[in-house]
């Protein structure tokens, strides 16, 4: 279907903005897959619980690579969710490593690294400016 788009419109310029979309799907797309298969290989009370740890490492992730701060109600909540998914988590699996837990850890951080590929569009009114604006600097 776009091979036909492509012959009629031509195939538009990529710019190193224009992939971050395009490799945003595709990380979506794979971790899925990695999701699907933790749930395949573990008990999914225990791994859906892990689940919950992806805004804690979005937080993580966004302190050492983009440099971001908490506020103290931010903290508050990091910690609260830090501490409530792992409590839970440990008492699901009684101490033992959980199967799966290594598939369901690359889909929480596929999707952190996600969440934090469109950081630099989201602070900007549209995808386009944002293009544009990294383009004459």
């Amino acid at each position: 279907m776009f091979l036909i788009l492509f012959i009629f419109v031509g195939m538009p310029e990529l710019t190193m903005y224009s992939w971050i979309p395009i490799l945003t799907g595709v990380i979506l797309i794979y971790s899925y897959g990695f999701y699907g298969k933790a749930l395949e290989q573990g008990d999914t009370s225990a791994l859906v619980i892990l689940f919950k740890f992806i805004p804690v490492l979005t937080v993580v992730l966004a302190f050492i690579f983009l440099g971001q701060t908490l506020s103290s109600n931010e903290l508050l909540g990091f910690v609260v969710v830090l501490a409530g998914a792992t409590i839970v988590s440990f008492e699901k699996s009684r101490g033992i490593f959980i199967k799966g837990f290594g598939m369901i850890f690359i889909a929480i951080l596929m999707w952190s690294v996600m969440t934090l590929s469109g950081f630099d569009v989201s602070r900007t009114d549209t995808f386009y400016n944002s293009r544009h604006e990294k383009a004459d600097n």
